[in-house]
C-alpha cells in the first residue's frame, strides 16, 4: 500500500515542480526550449533510474513496452 501513497505523492510534487519551474522561467526564454529541456532532463532522470531498478528480462519483456512497441509498429506500418 505504501507504493500507491509514494506514486500519489510522486504525482503532485512532480507536477508542483513542474509550475513552479514553469512560473521562474524569465520572460524572454522561449517557451518551446524551455520545455525541450525540462523534457530533456526528466527522460535523463528516468533513464538514470535504471541503475536503481533494472530490468531482469530487458525492456522489451516488459507487458508495457511489449505494448507500445506493437502499436508503434502498427501505426509505422500504416505509413
Amino acid at each position: 500500500m505504501s507504493l500507491f501513497y509514494f506514486s500519489i505523492a510522486l504525482a503532485i510534487g512532480a507536477s508542483a515542480l513542474y509550475h513552479f519551474t514553469a512560473k521562474s522561467t524569465p520572460a524572454n526564454v522561449n517557451f518551446t526550449v524551455s520545455l525541450l529541456v525540462t523534457y530533456a532532463l526528466a527522460f535523463g532522470f528516468t533513464l538514470l533510474t535504471f541503475v536503481f531498478f533494472p530490468v531482469k528480462h530487458g525492456l522489451a519483456a516488459e507487458p508495457r513496452a511489449r505494448f507500445f512497441i506493437a502499436g508503434l509498429e502498427h501505426f509505422i506500418k500504416k505509413r
